[in-house]
C-alpha cells in the first residue's frame, strides 16, 4: 500500500528537510564539486572578442528645391530612421552568409596558420529600436577570437561596399579582447549545480516517503502523528514460526533460552508504560479498547497477553472478545468458542454461562466471542447499548476489549466507551497514512488515542539496551543475553551466580596474544 500526493502539506516537506538535511547538504556539496572540478579540469575556458556595427544610409546628400530648409531636414531624418532599419537586418544576414564567413576563413588560414584548427563562433544580434549590431566571437583560443573579430569587421566592411553597394559602415569600436574567459561560467554553474542536486535529493526522499512511509519506531509515531509509543514488541514469529504467534509470551518463558524473557521484559514495559498513562485517581474498572488501522496487526496478540499480564499482578481482568468477524483470542487459551458474546446478547445464554472463569489459574475471565452473526455490526450495537458494564464489570479492575480494525465500523461503536484507546501498528508495514484516518475517525467522535503499539519490530524495540543478538539468516543468532554500554556485559552466570567480564577480551587475547604471562 502507498500513500497518496494528496498528502503533501507544508509539514511533510518541513520533516522530510529536518530528517534527511544532513543528505541534502552532502548532494548539494557533491554536485557543486563535482561541478566546479568539471569546469576546471575537463571544460576548456571560451574567450570573447567583440565589435560593435552603426547601421546608416551612407547618403547625406539631397536635392534642395523649393522645399523649405526645415521640411527638408524632417524629410531626411524620416527616411534615414526608415531605411536604417532595414539596414540593420540586412547587416545581420550579410555577417552570417557563406560568403563573408569564407573569405573571414581564408584570410585565417593564410595569415594564422597556427590558429587555422582552433574552431570559432559568431553571434549577431541587435536591438529592436537600436542601429547598433553587436558581433562576438567565442573561441578556446584567445588569439584566434581576436583575429577573426579584426578580419571579419575588414571583410564586412568590402562586402557592403561590394554587395550592398553602400558606404563602408562605420564601427563604433575597434576589435576588442576580454582578458577572462566568458564561460564557463563557474560561480553559477556550481550554484545552479548545488540546487539541483539539493533538490533533486530532496524530492527521491519524498517521493520515498510517500511510498514507504510506514511506522518504523516511536520517533516516527510522535513526528507523524504526534502520538505517544507505548511499546515495541519484537516478532515472536520470526524467531519460532507462525504458530508460535498465537501464543501466550509468559507460556514461552524457559530459564534455558534467555529470548522469551527478552520479549517478556519489553511486554513488561510496554505495561509500566500503560499504567502510567491511568490517571491514580481514576475509579471504576479500566477498560481498554484495543483496535488497529486494518487487519492482521496483532490485535488478538495484544490482549490476550495484556490481560494475562495484568492478571499475574493480581488484578482482575475481563477480556471480551469483539471481534465477531474473525476471532482470535480462543486460540492463545485454548477455549471452545461455541458460546459467547453473541449467545449472551441474543438471550441464549447468561453471562456465567458463556464467561469463562479463572483462566490459567489468574484472576482471568475471556468472554469469546461465539459463534459469527450474520450482522456482526447489529450484535455489537445491542451488546453496546446493553446495561453490561454496569452489571457485570463493577468487580473487576481492568476490562480489555479485542475489538475488530478501525476501517470498520464496530470498534467505534466501543470508543465511547473505553478510558483507554489502544492502536496496535505493525512495525515496518502499517502505512503511516493509515494510521493518521484512523486517528482523524476517532477525532471526529471527540476520542483520542491513548497511545500506538508497534508490533513484530523485528528487533528489540525502544528500551534502553542493546540486547546481545545479531541477524543470521531468516531468524536470529544470540549471544550472551542483553549488555550495558559499560566495561562489563550481564551475560553467562558463573558456579557462584555472579558476573564476569565481557568476552571481547579474550577474543583479542586469543587473536593477538597477551602481554603478561600467568604466574
Amino acid at each position: 500500500m502507498t500513500s497518496s500526493f494528496e498528502n503533501i502539506n507544508l509539514h511533510l516537506l518541513w520533516r522530510v528537510i529536518k530528517r534527511f538535511y544532513i543528505y541534502i547538504i552532502c548532494a548539494m556539496i557533491a554536485g557543486s564539486g563535482i561541478t566546479y572540478a568539471c569546469c576546471k579540469y575537463l571544460v576548456k575556458p571560451t574567450y570573447m572578442a567583440s565589435f560593435k556595427i552603426y547601421a546608416w544610409s551612407g547618403t547625406s546628400q539631397f536635392d534642395i528645391n523649393d522645399v523649405t530648409k526645415h521640411s527638408i531636414l524632417i524629410s531626411n531624418a524620416s527616411r534615414e530612421l526608415m531605411f536604417s532599419r532595414e539596414i540593420v537586418n540586412d547587416y545581420q544576414e550579410l555577417l552570417k552568409s557563406h560568403k563573408v564567413s569564407s573569405r573571414v576563413e581564408e584570410m585565417l588560414d593564410t595569415l594564422y596558420p597556427k590558429l587555422a584548427k582552433i574552431p570559432y563562433s559568431l553571434e549577431v544580434s541587435g536591438k529592436e529600436k537600436s542601429r547598433f549590431i553587436d558581433c562576438r566571437f567565442f573561441s578556446t583560443s584567445p588569439e584566434k577570437a581576436l583575429a577573426a573579430a579584426q578580419i571579419t569587421s575588414e571583410v564586412f566592411g568590402q562586402s557592403v561596399e561590394e554587395v550592398m553597394k553602400l558606404k563602408k559602415p562605420s564601427n563604433l569600436d575597434d576589435p576588442r579582447f576580454h582578458p577572462y574567459p566568458v564561460a564557463p561560467r563557474t560561480k553559477r554553474l556550481c550554484i545552479f549545480a548545488a540546487l539541483v542536486c539539493g533538490f533533486a535529493t530532496f524530492s527521491g526522499f519524498l517521493v520515498w516517503i510517500l511510498f514507504n512511509n510506514v511506522l518504523r519506531n516511536g520517533e516516527q509515531v510522535k513526528a507523524e502523528l504526534g502520538l505517544t509509543t507505548l511499546g515495541a514488541l519484537p516478532d515472536v514469529s520470526e524467531a519460532f514460526g507462525e504458530e508460535e504467534n498465537e501464543r501466550l509470551i509468559s507460556g514461552l518463558i524457559s530459564k534455558d533460552s534467555y529470548h522469551f524473557n527478552i520479549i517478556y521484559e519489553q511486554f513488561q514495559l510496554f505495561l509500566t508504560n500503560l499504567r502510567f498513562s491511568i490517571p491514580s485517581n481514576h475509579n471504576g474498572p479500566v477498560s481498554i479498547l484495543v483496535t488497529s488501522a486494518v487487519a492482521g496487526e496483532g490485535k488478538s496478540f495484544i490482549s490476550s497477553n495484556l490481560a494475562q499480564m495484568l492478571a499475574k499482578k493480581n488484578k482482575r481482568v475481563l477480556l471480551i472478545g469483539c471481534d465477531l468477524r474473525k476471532p482470535a483470542i480462543h486460540h492463545y487459551f485454548g477455549l471452545n468458542r461455541k458460546m459467547g458474546l453473541v449467545n449472551m446478547v441474543l438471550g441464549e445464554n447468561t453471562f456465567d454461562e458463556v464467561v469463562h472463569r479463572n483462566v490459567t489459574d489468574l484472576p482471568l475471565d475471556v468472554m469469546l466471542s461465539g459463534p459469527i452473526p450474520p450482522e456482526p455490526l447489529a450484535i455489537l450495537e445491542m451488546f453496546c447499548e446493553s446495561d453490561f458494564r454496569e452489571t457485570h464489570c463493577k468487580d473487576y479492575d481492568y476490562v480489555i476489549y479485542d475489538c475488530p480494525p478501525l476501517n470498520m465500523a464496530d470498534a467505534l461503536l466501543f470508543a465511547k466507551t473505553a478510558d483507554r484507546v489502544l492502536l496496535v501498528a505493525r512495525a515496518n508495514e502499517t502505512p503511516v497514512y493509515l494510521v493518521r484516518h484512523a486517528n482523524n475517525q476517532l477525532h471526529a467522535l471527540g476520542l483520542k488515542i491513548g497511545g500506538v503499539i508497534l508490533n513484530r519490530t523485528g528487533g528489540t524495540g525502544n528500551s534502553g539496551y542493546g540486547y546481545g543478538y545479531g541477524y543470521g539468516g531468516y531468524g536470529y543468532k544470540y549471544g550472551y543475553g542483553y549488555r550495558y554500554a559499560y566495561k562489563y556485559s550481564y551475560s553467562e552466570k558463573d558456579g557462584k551466580g555472579g558476573q564476569h567480564r565481557s568476552r571481547r577480551g579474550s577474543l583479542l587475547k586469543r587473536l593477538f596474544g597477551s602481554s603478561k604471562k600467568k604466574s
